[in-house]
């Protein structure tokens, strides 16, 4: 485990958005400051960072120069080229390590670097067998969080990884909920022979995006969010949302397991910057570091 950061250090961030900004204002209540690293100006993290730079992930000289002005370097996102990180960590020390970037951002290699650590699709969903069937009985991901933070931890996943992922997932990444929602609304419009410009079903998928946030937590929420929705905009009848009633429970089953592999893929992402040192891993094995 690497020792903590003395007050007066400096972070060095890849990225400067609201990650970035957050994690600056997070490392000042320790009294630590940040330097930002963005390739574009005017981002969030520059107002409440002490040092900022602008410049683009494959300047060499310009990432050696920030690299060299802190005391350890970590990144906002996990799409910061590795390249970047690689060069960054001839200066410092880098966490996340750049493998971990390298592996997470190809999907090909993610599921060659899994095979090769002995990790199974099919013993995966074994091991969490459970949970989908109360997935399924209750259409409601929330019903397993709990259950889902303790597999996740056996199976290798470091605590602070599992408590940020997990709930980050559970609520931000509800693809399922949001491909439905918008799917409906087309469908609607066509049934009730609603004229949907392009103009309007851009506004209806921004609206969608932001209010499916959160809709996992109550079996049903994404048909509260339709009605809402529909309100809202006023461009689609509120009263039409009859016509997919009936087949409303069908269909949250199957949105519900699109939802619910994200936060999973979120955590094997997680065993990712914890690379093995050679050896197989299995499911419940603890995963070591490098």
């Amino acid at each position: 485990m690497p020792e903590a950061l003395p007050p007066g250090s400096i972070i060095g961030i890849l990225g400067g958005g609201q990650l970035g900004r957050m994690l600056s204002l997070a490392a000042a209540r320790l009294g630590l400051e940040t330097h930002i690293y963005s390739d574009e100006p005017d981002v969030p993290a520059f107002d409440v960072s002490a040092f900022s730079t602008v410049g683009s992930f494959a300047d060499e000289a310009a990432l050696s120069e920030f690299a060299s002005s802190v005391d350890v370097v970590t990144c906002e996102f996990e799409n910061v080229p590795a390249r970047a990180l690689e060069i960054a960590g001839k200066k410092v020390p880098v966490h996340p390590p750049a493998k971990a970037f390298a592996v997470a951002q190809d999907r090909l290699v993610e599921k060659d670097f899994m095979r090769g650590l002995g990790i199974s699709l099919f013993k995966l969903l074994f091991y969490i067998r459970d949970e989908i069937l109360i997935v399924a009985a209750t259409t409601s991901t929330e019903a397993v969080l709990p259950r889902v933070i303790e597999k996740m931890r056996g199976v290798g996943c470091d605590e602070s990884v599992v408590g940020l992922v997990v709930p980050a997932g559970y609520s931000l990444n509800l693809d399922g909920t949001c491909l439905y929602l918008a799917t409906v609304v087309v469908f609607l419009a066509q049934a009730t022979n609603t004229p949907l410009d392009l103009g309007h079903q851009l506004v209806v998928l921004a609206v969608l995006l932001l209010a499916s946030k959160g809709a996992a937590g109550v079996a049903g929420a994404a048909f509260v969010v339709l009605a809402a929705t529909l309100a809202s905009l006023g461009t689609v009848p509120v009263a039409s949302i009859a016509l997919v009633l009936g087949i409303h429970r069908l269909l949250a089953e199957a949105l519900t397991f699109v939802n619910s592999p994200e936060g999973r893929e979120l955590n094997l992402r997680g065993i990712n910057t914890r690379v093995v040192e050679g050896g197989k891993v299995r499911v419940g094995d603890p995963v070591r570091k490098l």
